[in-house]
């Protein structure tokens, strides 16, 4: 999520189910991939 503090609106940028059975994925790994994505990929 992120947050303009100016004109305190917020907007979604990424979301994730957490289903480790499935993707055996840690909650720590979801977080970092957003992060990698909104920085290397959406370009924010």
């Amino acid at each position: 999520m992120y947050f303009h503090p100016k004109t305190e609106q917020f907007w979604i940028i990424d979301y994730r189910i957490y289903d480790p059975d499935s993707d055996n994925k840690t909650k720590i790994d979801h977080v970092e991939e957003m992060v990698f994505n909104v920085v290397n990929k959406k370009k924010l």
